[in-house]
């Protein structure tokens, strides 16, 4: 019964609509249709240096709604967001991100401190600059400045802190 009364209206609308208006409809439903369920992102491209959890088996479309996330391999950090999401607009949320190349964080020096505010951290990026300074009652050995060379280490060795006996110490 609805079918032909749907019928009814969808006959008597193409008969009073103009080719112009009936394009337009076309192009409308068209696009609907396109940006529709069928619709998804292509399979994004490998980032050199990293993997990502594909847990769709397909080598299509991936349905809108999909949400991969990038990982790096060690040694590297990501430069951008690492969790993409097939948007149902048929792209993905950004691009995935570059690795690039780090340092490890080095050891600690004894009596001694850097200027790293966060003490979990365990990778740094290229370009990060740890400078360093002894306790009082400590003199630096080595230089006091390292920088995360842009291939993954660091731009001198590790500084000591040694007792410096030549000056007095702290009144008792």
């Amino acid at each position: 019964m609805c079918n032909g009364i749907v019928e009814s209206i969808s006959n008597a609308f193409w008969a009073h609509t103009s080719a112009i208006e009936r394009s337009f409809v076309l192009l409308l439903v068209l696009t609907l249709v396109s940006t529709g369920r069928g619709s998804g992102c292509v399979r994004p491209y490998m980032v050199q240096n990293s993997w990502v959890n594909l847990t769709e088996t397909n080598r299509g479309l991936f349905p809108a709604g999909t949400v991969l996330q990038y990982s790096c391999d060690p040694g590297y950090l990501p430069d951008g967001p690492s969790i993409l999401t097939c948007t149902t607009s048929g792209r993905w949320s950004s691009e995935p991100p570059q690795c690039i190349r780090s340092c490890i964080r080095p050891s600690v020096v004894q009596h001694g401190s850097t200027n790293v505010m966060d003490t979990n951290r365990s990778l740094f990026p290229v370009g990060t600059v740890l400078q360093y300074s002894c306790d009082a009652g400590y003199l630096l050995v080595g230089r006091s400045i390292l920088t995360c060379t842009s291939i993954g280490d660091w731009s001198s060795n590790l500084p000591r802190c040694i007792r410096n006996y030549g000056k007095p110490g702290p009144p008792f």
